[in-house]
């Protein structure tokens, strides 16, 4: 007997031909959706939603009879079962290495705290070292750049690295925090565009995980930092060259997560997730360009008020 095909496209853009089997996978991990994609098959006269094209009211379709425990990705929700350091360096593997299917797994819910304590973990790492690296920074910076050493500014920020407690602590509280506000800027983003009924928690969780694993790739940047910074007979170019190098990657590496994650977990498009990437980056801008004007119509709402006063 022929194998059934089923097409499915989303807000007009073909995601391909699957089995029925894929199509149940599909909707179990949340790759599809039965309300908002559409589908067809041989002998239907139009699309129809997917809801209509599988068994109405039910996932019956052969191999829907998938567990929940297809959702518990990455590895870190399941540290119970798996233990701590396993799912810890396992969820950084799957993150780095197969971060369309983890993220196509991953639950939505569940609360931030442990995305988040995954995230703190990985930063308790990575910050050590990030402190250690700047102070290279900074002295490759200054034998690069000796007129710029000399400036106030430059002796103020280079007096003010130190590699204590209390700089970690505040640069690890700087991170969290901007993390909870990248992960606002792509929600607000998302919003905007009408391209998600998922809540903020789904994007947070997103954000948590590819993070944490990013961090291990910026703590081997750091720990290549020192090793260089150690050697005298490597050129400050060459160094140079090298965080060049480094922060192109990280660019890149931290964007092409980004892209994935918000592509799987909220089920969008590439040329949406691009949009909603763009919008995010603006966001800032935008926000600033607002509060100014605001600042600027209410000055001058002042000046005529008190003109017309005198």
């Amino acid at each position: 007997m022929e194998k059934l095909v089923i097409h499915i496209a989303r807000q007009g853009q073909s995601l391909g031909s699957f089995s029925e089997e894929e199509v149940s996978e599909g909707i179990a991990s949340k790759r599809f959706s039965k309300e908002d994609d559409l589908a067809w098959t041989s002998g239907m006269t139009e699309w129809q939603p997917l809801s209509e094209v599988i068994t109405a009211g039910d996932d019956s379709l052969p191999g829907a009879d998938i567990t929940s425990a297809a959702l518990t990705e990455p590895a870190w929700e399941r540290r119970s079962e798996l233990g701590f350091f396993k799912a810890l360096f396992q969820t950084i593997f799957e993150v780095l290495f197969s971060p369309r299917v983890t993220f196509s797994k991953m639950k939505t819910t569940g609360g931030l705290g442990m995305p988040l304590l995954f995230y703190v973990i990985t930063l308790s790492v990575a910050v050590p070292l990030n402190c250690l690296s700047q102070a290279q920074v900074i002295k490759d910076i200054a034998a690069f750049m000796p007129q710029l050493a000399a400036q106030p500014g430059f002796q103020k920020v280079s007096a003010g690295l130190s590699i204590s407690l209390q700089q970690m602590t505040i640069m690890s509280l700087k991170m969290i925090l901007g993390l909870f506000l990248m992960a606002a800027l792509l929600h607000l983003s998302l919003k905007i565009l009408k391209s998600t009924q998922e809540r903020f928690e789904a994007t947070f969780r997103i954000l948590c995980y590819l993070s944490g694993a990013c961090a291990l790739i910026g703590s081997l940047f750091c720990l290549i930092n020192l090793i260089g910074g150690s050697l005298g007979s490597i050129s400050v170019g060459i160094k140079f060259f090298i965080y060049l190098i480094e922060g192109f990657l990280g660019f890149i590496i931290i964007g092409t997560l980004c892209f994935i994650g918000l592509k799987q977990v909220h089920r969008l498009s590439s040329w949406r997730t691009t949009f909603v990437l763009l919008v995010a980056m603006l966001l800032p801008v935008l926000i600033a360009l607002a509060v100014a004007l605001l600042a600027a119509i209410l000055i001058a709402i002042i000046l005529v008020a008190k003109h017309f006063m005198h």
